[in-house]
């Protein structure tokens, strides 16, 4: 291999392996039945050991670096909690993610507007990364409002092996950018044998 001959690892954007570096894998966070995360607008995941409401309330920082910390002060103010809370970071572009230990079920939730390259790739990897625990897979993305949903799809991978289930991940898989990071995607795995 010379000099020119691209790595693997040069198919990502150096801020895509930023993402990558930054997985988790469910076993790392969460409960025995749940594992919980934010993917911040920027599209890094941030594993949650609390509700997503209740880890905003304790991120002031984070939360007005993206512009939704006075919502969140309003909030605690009146005392309202789940529903406000993760209505307001998805309207700022935070991406919910639950997965279910008992069905494995991951969900991922976000406005259309905000599904970018950055934070498809962030979902890809984390899909990708824990495919072996995932037997279904939702996501849903709501309008800028969050008051109904634009686009949702559902995939069943439990019956497909696990290199076959990255190619099956919903929204993401069929589409250019998801293609493509399916291709890079095994191409590392390979030279990492």
């Amino acid at each position: 291999m010379n000099e020119n001959t691209p790595t693997p690892e040069s198919f990502f954007t150096p801020a895509d392996l930023i993402v990558a570096r930054a997985r988790k894998t469910f076993d790392q966070f969460g409960t025995r039945t749940q594992a919980k995360l934010w993917i911040l607008p920027d599209g890094t995941p941030v594993p949650l050991n609390c509700w997503h409401w209740t880890w905003l309330m304790a991120n002031y920082d984070v939360a007005d670096r993206f512009g939704v910390g006075e919502g969140v002060r309003d909030f605690i103010a009146r005392g309202v909690g789940e529903r406000e809370g993760r209505i307001l970071a998805l309207r700022a572009g935070f991406f919910r993610a639950n997965y279910d230990r008992n069905g494995g079920t991951l969900t991922i939730e976000g406005c259309t507007q905000f599904w970018t390259r950055r934070i498809v790739t962030t979902v890809f990897v984390l899909a990708a990364d824990n495919i072996g625990s995932i037997d279904h897979m939702d996501v849903r993305l709501f309008d800028e409002a969050v008051t109904k949903i634009e686009k949702q799809k559902r995939a069943q991978l439990f019956e497909s092996d696990d290199s076959e289930k990255i190619a099956k991940i919903p929204l993401i898989s069929g589409t250019a950018w998801g293609d493509h990071l399916v291709r890079t995607y095994r191409i590392i795995k390979e030279t990492k044998k």
